[in-house]
């Protein structure tokens, strides 16, 4: 995710943590759910 230390989305730097964890989380999610319709 290195767009956010760019130009473009400067706003976003502040932010970048937040939206990490919220990345991460929905990753765990959506994988935590195909790991469960697999078995």
């Amino acid at each position: 995710m290195l767009f956010l230390h760019g130009p473009i989305f400067p706003a976003l730097r502040g932010n970048y943590e937040v939206i990490d964890e919220a990345i991460s989380g929905v990753l765990f999610y959506e994988l935590a759910a195909s790991l469960r319709s697999s078995q």
